[in-house]
């Protein structure tokens, strides 16, 4: 009896060490050290609408251009993240690959099941790489 309750207790201990490993080694999806499995992740949620994920992907310049943006319709910044059909066709994605890469910036190339490419350009800033959507750009060809 006192051994099979010891052996619980080790068992019990022993579970709650893995349970603390891998808990603590999950990161965040935005902190991704490898652009191209970045922007993946970054697909990924946008395609779900976890807008408050897809956030954190988004460039500080895209960001305060949203967050402007939504001052003025008196409403939430992430509330205009609605990419609707955008990310649609993304099951058509084949392969994400980093086609350039220096110390703040990379092009990733996104290679489609029927050999097309579409490339995207991402800026390592506040730790991470971001997706740079060009919305601050968009908005002031718009003014």
């Amino acid at each position: 009896m006192r051994k099979s309750l010891k052996n619980i207790f080790l068992s019990i201990f022993v579970f709650s060490l893995f349970s603390g490993l891998f808990a603590c080694s999950a990161k965040e999806p935005w902190m991704e050290k490898d652009p191209a499995k970045a922007l993946q992740n970054f697909v990924i949620h946008a395609e779900r609408q976890n807008n408050d994920v897809v956030w954190e992907f988004l460039s500080q310049k895209d960001r305060e251009a949203l967050e402007a943006l939504a001052k003025e319709g008196k409403q939430e910044a992430k509330e205009l993240l609605v990419f609707g059909n955008a990310f649609a066709l993304t099951r058509e994605f084949k392969r994400y690959e980093t086609i350039e890469k220096e110390s703040d910036t990379a092009t990733v190339g996104i290679k489609k099941q029927d050999g097309t490419q579409l490339d995207v350009k991402m800026t390592r800033e506040r730790e991470r790489w971001t997706v740079d959507l060009g919305i601050a750009k968009t908005l002031q060809i718009l003014e």
